[in-house]
C-alpha cells in the first residue's frame, strides 16, 4: 500500500453531502481509492472486489458496486471499464492533486482525458472552480501539456508486470473473493518473493473460505514454474564460485 499521507481536497464534498448526493459509504469509497491509488498520477487500479477485500465488513459487493456507480455519476470518477471484462481496471480521480513525483503540482482532469493512458493534468489554479459534474474544459497553457509530454513514461503505471495475471502470463481465474484478494495484496506488494506472495494468499483465502481453491489449473501450473526459477536463479547465487586472493594480488 502508499505510504506517506494524501489528501481529499475537492471542493464540493460537503454540498454532495447536505445535498444528499452522497453518503458516508460513498466517502468510505472514495477515502479508500484515494489510499489505494498512485500518488503520482491519481490513476487507481481495482474493482468492487479489490474494495471488498480491504474492508470487508458490512457491505456486499452489489453495494460497493452501486457506491462506485455514484461516485462515477457525479464525475468524482472517470472508470475504464470494458463490459464483460472482469478484474481490476483503471480509474481515474478527477480534480486529483499529485503531491510527488514528475506532475507534483498539476490536477488531474479525468473528464478531459482522451484515454486512461493519456490523462490531461492542468495546473492546480485553473480547476479550483467547481462547477457541480460539469466537465471542465481544457485551457491549460503549453507548458502543461510540454510537461505531460516529457513524463510520458511515468505514466505508464499499469505496465504488464503490475498486473498479477499479466506477470503470471495468465487469464484471470478463481472465485472473484479470491481474485479480488490477490490483485490487492498483488498491488500492495513490497518486496516479497512473488511465489510467496500468491502462495500466501492462496492459503488465506481456503482459510477464510474453509474449502479449497478449484479449477484454477493454469494458476497453479504458473506458481510452480515461478518457484522452479526462483529456485534455479537462487542456486546460481549460492554457487557463484568465490575468488580467492593469491599472492599477487595481497597488497604489500
Amino acid at each position: 500500500m502508499n505510504t506517506g499521507w494524501y489528501a481529499i481536497l475537492r471542493s464540493g464534498i460537503l454540498d454532495h453531502l447536505l445535498a444528499g448526493k452522497l453518503g458516508y459509504p460513498e466517502i468510505g469509497i472514495y477515502t479508500t481509492i484515494h489510499l489505494q491509488a498512485d500518488f503520482k498520477t491519481g490513476i487507481w487500479r481495482g474493482s468492487a472486489p479489490r474494495l471488498l477485500a480491504a474492508a470487508p465488513r458490512g457491505a456486499s459487493i452489489r453495494d460497493v458496486q452501486r457506491w462506485l456507480q455514484i461516485l462515477t455519476r457525479i464525475r468524482f470518477l472517470r472508470p475504464f471499464h470494458r463490459h464483460g471484462e472482469r478484474g481490476n481496471y483503471p480509474v481515474l480521480i478527477d480534480k486529483y492533486d499529485v503531491r510527488i513525483g514528475a506532475l507534483k503540482g498539476m490536477r488531474l482532469n479525468a473528464w478531459a482525458s482522451t484515454s486512461w493512458e493519456q490523462p490531461c493534468y492542468e495546473v492546480c489554479a485553473l480547476g479550483d472552480a467547481e462547477d457541480d459534474a460539469v466537465p471542465v474544459a481544457v485551457d491549460a497553457p503549453s507548458s502543461v501539456f510540454s510537461s505531460q509530454k516529457a513524463v510520458k513514461q511515468q505514466l505508464r503505471v499499469l505496465r504488464t508486470e503490475d498486473s498479477v495475471w499479466g506477470f503470471l502470463g495468465i487469464n484471470p481465474c478463481g472465485p472473484p473473493s479470491f481474485r479480488g484478494l490477490l490483485e490487492s495484496r498483488w498491488s500492495n506488494r513490497n518486496g516479497d518473493r512473488p511465489s510467496v506472495l500468491i502462495g500466501e494468499t492462496i492459503d488465506a483465502w481456503e482459510v477464510a473460505e474453509g474449502e479449497k481453491l478449484r479449477r484454477t489449473p493454469r494458476l497453479f501450473q504458473a506458481l510452480a514454474e515461478i518457484r522452479s526459477k526462483e529456485k534455479t536463479s537462487f542456486q546460481s547465487q549460492v554457487e557463484e564460485p568465490i575468488r580467492t586472493l593469491s599472492h599477487e594480488d595481497i597488497p604489500a
